[in-house]
């Protein structure tokens, strides 16, 4: 392989990935560093952003924590004020229930007076001091007195009865009331207290929907600048003592696939989920398996028009009729339209034949071989 052209060929990949603009066949050292320090210089910028973000995003995670204690100090008083409304609703259940003995009590009794009155003057006008002139006798007299005194007293009796039913009814209904007023005050504290949780939710969604885009943004940043000097730093390692890699070790490679049905492994390496014409697949793999892709020397391709403009692009190819090395890479035009339809390895040349490892020969890795001079051959890829 030809270095110049190899050296070429990583310039120009360091600036597609820099975006630096400099001759690509004038590199030098010199040139090179300066290509490191920027990388260098943008990691850096890129290292501080990460910082300051982390910083950023450490006190965000705090700030979340805050609201989550919050919300967890709400939810206990939610809890507590809905015991609180439980055990009022109990108490005014009961105090309703007693309200109701105590005006059918009240009723009651009204209805003993009344049935008293009615007893007492049922004979219409008569008084007490009617049964007591009608006493026939000192006797009768005494205990016509004594019962009607019985019955002023009970009727005093039922009378205050009747009163204290009266103040327990008002003292009951007051009380209602005021429990009553409590439980609508601990209703409205309750809905501010979930009210307020709404909003503390809602504010950490908001925060933590921010966090995650901002994560997410700098993740992907910094693994674009981590690839970026990942990428430049092994082309430069490339370029500054570019290790001697014989064509022969693609041979070996491509010998030990022979036998191979179907192409699975090539073509699944390339990244295609189903076969595909898989003989540029084959050559690839077995280049990257060298590390030629790596280093530049071999393209990476799977359609044989491709390889071709690469290698001729980069002063890299060989017309037909000449004689090749082991390890050089064979294009084939099968109808004579001069378009790469198939392509394989060298494998030897001997007595004007060339001798060829080449994937998806029918559907295989077979050995072929070919004149020197066939029409079928296109080129070489050096």
């Amino acid at each position: 392989m030809k270095k110049i052209a190899s050296i070429a060929i990583i310039a120009v990949i360091l600036i597609i990935t820099t975006g630096m603009n400099f001759n690509a066949y004038a590199v030098t050292t010199e040139s090179l560093q300066s290509s490191l320090n920027s990388i260098q210089s943008a990691q850096k910028t890129a290292q501080s952003k990460l910082d300051a973000i982390m910083q950023e995003n450490k006190s965000t995670s705090k700030q979340i924590a805050d609201i989550s204690t919050q919300i967890a100090s709400y939810q206990n008083q939610i809890a507590d004020l809905n015991d609180q409304i439980s055990n009022l609703q109990t108490t005014i259940q009961q105090t309703t229930a007693q309200l109701s003995d105590a005006q059918a009590q009240y009723a009651k009794q009204q209805q003993m007076l009344e049935d008293r009155l009615v007893a007492l003057y049922e004979n219409g006008n008569t008084t007490y001091l009617d049964v007591l002139l009608n006493s026939n006798s000192l006797g009768d007299f005494v205990s016509n007195y004594y019962l009607i005194s019985e019955v002023a007293s009970y009727d005093s009796d039922l009378l205050s009865q009747i009163e204290q039913s009266k103040e327990q009814l008002q003292t009951t209904e007051n009380n209602l009331e005021a429990q009553q007023s409590g439980l609508e005050s601990r209703k409205s504290t309750l809905q501010g207290t979930e009210k307020s949780l709404s909003a503390s939710k809602a504010s950490m969604a908001a925060k933590m929907s921010t966090l995650t885009a901002e994560q997410q943004a700098l993740q992907q940043q910094i693994d674009g600048y981590n690839q970026q000097a990942a990428n430049v730093k092994t082309q430069i390692a490339a370029l500054i003592a570019k290790p001697s890699i014989p064509n022969s070790n693609i041979v070996a490679v491509a010998e030990s696939q022979l036998g191979n049905v179907g192409g699975a492994p090539y073509w699944s390496w390339y990244g295609y989920s189903v076969r595909v014409e898989w003989c540029a697949c084959f050559v690839s793999w077995c280049a990257n398996q060298c590390g030629y892709i790596a280093s530049g020397n071999v393209p990476m391709f799977s359609y044989c028009p491709t390889g071709v403009n690469w290698f001729k692009s980069n002063g890299l190819w060989q017309s037909a009729g000449t004689v090749p090395n082991a390890g050089y890479i064979i294009f084939f035009c099968w109808d004579g339209s001069g378009v790469a339809e198939h392509v394989g390895i060298v494998k030897s040349v001997s007595n004007g034949t060339v001798y060829t490892i080449e994937g998806n020969s029918s559907n295989a890795c077979r050995e072929n071989q070919y004149p020197i001079n066939s029409s079928s051959i296109l080129g070489y890829g050096t």
